[in-house]
């Protein structure tokens, strides 16, 4: 059974669903993830998810960047500024993309669109993180840069305690070509699992 829920972010309205499936739905196993980037697919997930429910996700996620020592005097802007760009992509592209579950352990596109842009930003290619975007359809380069800024910070406070991320072959993949939208979960353009 599916309940449906709008919210405002940004300049569009967003249609959200949540809805309940079996265990076993397409989407990659966290497992094959590293300890770093399931913090970030946690961080997106749990965003995603709290935001769907209207619960503002910014103060649970400030939380997790003090447990796993992504704290300095930028902690609480951090925080904030994750959420901005999850609502950037959610809010502003024109494709569905879809998030994993925090449940079955699965990851959606959504946290692998973060993934490979925190892991472009942390070697230093914005122009990579810019492709990601614009293949997502997110608009004219005025609406892009403060995204890639927001994700440059994001990356080298996270790359400054420890939290590195890999860089995976099927991250330059995101650059050129349209995200798929398989899965359990879809935002807006999401359907949450």
């Amino acid at each position: 059974m599916g309940m449906e829920r709008s919210r405002a972010i940004g300049r569009k309205t967003m249609s959200l669903a949540i809805t309940n499936q079996a265990k076993g739905n397409s989407g990659t196993s966290r497992e094959k993830y590293d300890s770093s980037e399931r913090f970030w697919i946690w961080a997106v997930q749990y965003s995603v998810h709290r935001s769907v429910r209207g619960v503002n996700p910014v103060p649970g996620i400030i939380q997790g960047f003090h447990k796993e020592k992504v704290s300095s005097l930028t902690t609480s802007y951090l925080g904030y500024e994750f959420c901005w760009c999850l609502n950037v992509i959610t809010s502003l592209t024109v494709n569905t993309i879809q998030c994993g579950c925090i449940q079955c352990g699965t990851v959606g596109p959504l946290e692998k669109v973060i993934l490979a842009c925190l892991s472009f930003a942390q070697i230093g290619d914005e122009r990579l993180v810019k492709g990601i975007v614009a293949n997502m359809g997110l608009g004219p380069s005025q609406e892009i840069s403060p995204f890639v800024v927001s994700i440059r910070n994001i990356a080298w406070a996270s790359q400054d305690c420890g939290i590195l991320l890999r860089m995976r072959p099927e991250y330059l993949d995101l650059t050129t070509r349209i995200i798929p939208s398989s899965g359990p979960f879809e935002l807006k353009h999401a359907l949450i699992h």
